[in-house]
């Protein structure tokens, strides 16, 4: 079963309930825990849109610049918390020790201009003081997941091969499956739940955890979570076109604040309507 709603409403409900002795409880990271500044890159939708149109300006053999130039901009835009209260989520859970882990899109290799994802990734996360290593404390090494079952997602004309692993409480998924991630985990670590809880932006995502846990007998629930878009200020088209030519010709991402510092020295940006006005 999958809900659409907030991450810090359902499961607070439900904490009273949940069995630490038999629960799993993931969460995602982009856009679910955490997200990017600049809005079109906040906004999942336009992000996305955006990918496919870098994608398109560029051959598809050219894959390793593809690469680059979206890796650029992930490593130059900086993260915020999506909703702090999650945060607050994470640590009631963790103190009734329940086990919480998170289970990220992210590869586990190097990635255009980020030459360790994994490292990239753990530092954002503790950034805002977010720690997972203690649902497994006593694994202190990567751990390689034999997964199989490529992804929904994939913006690579060739697959990496980059494993999917284990570090620090977070499973890097990169191109597999999340339900093939998650399953290896389990079978690695010996740990068969009896439910797990699984929130994440991208439904895709939840319905192949869902799929495996389906054929594993355990029960699901999946949030269709939806916060990474709530409160977001319209996304300006012409701050964003800009921030994307000039990424393609100069190979460096602008801020938003930075895009409009230079449409405007350019004379290419007349005026910015706010709605103060």
């Amino acid at each position: 079963m999958a809900y659409l709603c907030p991450i810090f409403d359902i499961l607070w409900k439900k904490l009273d309930f949940v069995d630490p002795t038999n629960t799993l409880i993931a969460f995602d990271v982009d856009h679910t825990l955490i997200r990017p500044s600049s809005l079109f890159v906040a906004a999942a939708d336009q992000w996305r849109d955006g990918l496919q149109r870098i994608i398109s300006l560029i051959k598809p053999e050219d894959y390793d610049k593809q690469e680059f130039l979206i890796s650029k901009i992930l490593f130059k835009d900086p993260t915020v918390l999506v909703e702090e209260k999650t945060l607050f989520l994470i640590r009631k859970l963790q103190e009734k020790n329940i086990k919480v882990i998170a289970l990220t899109g992210a590869g586990s290799g190097a990635w255009g201009c980020i030459k360790d994802v994994v490292q990239w990734r753990l530092t954002q996360l503790k950034n805002f003081v977010i720690d997972f290593k203690c649902a497994f404390p006593h694994i202190e090494t990567t751990l390689r997941l034999r997964c199989k079952k490529l992804g929904p997602v994939s913006i690579a004309s060739e697959i990496p091969q980059d494993p999917a692993i284990f570090r620090e409480g977070v499973i890097f998924s990169g191109y597999y499956d999340k339900g093939d991630s998650l399953e290896q985990f389990l079978a690695a670590v010996a740990l068969t739940p009896k439910r797990i809880i699984f929130a994440d932006d991208f439904k895709e995502y939840l319905e192949g955890v869902m799929t495996m846990c389906k054929q594993k007998d355990i029960d699901f629930l999946g949030i269709h979570y939806c916060g990474s878009k709530k409160g977001l200020p319209v996304v300006d088209e012409a701050i964003s076109q800009f921030q994307l030519q000039y990424l393609i010709e100069h190979k460096e991402w602008l801020s938003d604040n930075e895009a409009k510092a230079l449409m405007l020295t350019q004379k290419t940006y007349t005026s910015i309507t706010t709605q103060t006005r």
